[in-house]
């Protein structure tokens, strides 16, 4: 499996486009954490979850506290049922966020027939298949959650209600670009 990385556009109009030439197995890096591979006919974008932001760094001592104390006041036995589920969820929901922002990726499979959202190996929120039916569009828009140094970009797919979702969000507006020209190739078949 080899990896690269471009700067090439998705499109251009002496030759072919990025998703064309991708072959099986091939890794193409297009933005910071972001590759684009073509696997077993289909057009993957994979992404970590990962973002080295200082939330999540800053969460992990606050987790720990947080465990500590809960456990320390849970083994007591003396206390409401209430306590346990208000301040057992966060207990348990909080490691398995930290452990999922480091561990799991994202993967947008995009094929002639649905686009499928994934990430893994430990499940989270977001998975789904759209079929191709419900899909009117992939669009580049202007981010709405915002980044002090860099404008952020979200490729967006419109849905046939009129609702759309972000895909990715991406700090480079070209590499959003090639990304959602890729994908649209690809969608088209």
């Amino acid at each position: 499996m080899t990896t690269k990385t471009t700067g090439l556009p998705a499109t251009s109009t002496t030759g072919p486009s990025l998703a064309r030439v991708l072959y099986d197995g091939e890794k193409v890096t297009i933005a910071k954490g972001i590759t684009l591979q073509r696997r077993l006919g289909q057009l993957s974008l994979t992404r970590s979850l990962w973002r080295r932001s200082p939330g999540i760094v800053l969460l992990i001592p606050f987790t720990i506290f947080w465990d500590a104390v809960f456990f320390a006041m849970a083994s007591t036995g003396q206390l409401p049922l209430l306590f346990y589920f208000t301040h057992g969820l966060p207990a348990v929901f909080l490691p398995y966020f930290i452990l999922v922002s480091f561990i799991s990726k994202q993967r947008i499979t995009v094929a002639r027939g649905h686009v499928e959202v994934r990430t893994g190996p430990l499940p989270w929120f977001g998975n789904r298949i759209l079929p191709r039916h419900k899909v009117r569009g992939i669009d580049v828009a202007p981010s709405k959650r915002s980044d002090d140094d860099h404008a952020l970009t979200d490729i967006v797919i419109r849905l046939d209600d009129g609702s759309t979702e972000t895909l990715v969000t991406v700090e480079d507006q070209a590499a959003a670009r090639t990304l959602a020209d890729a994908l649209i190739e690809e969608f088209k078949g």
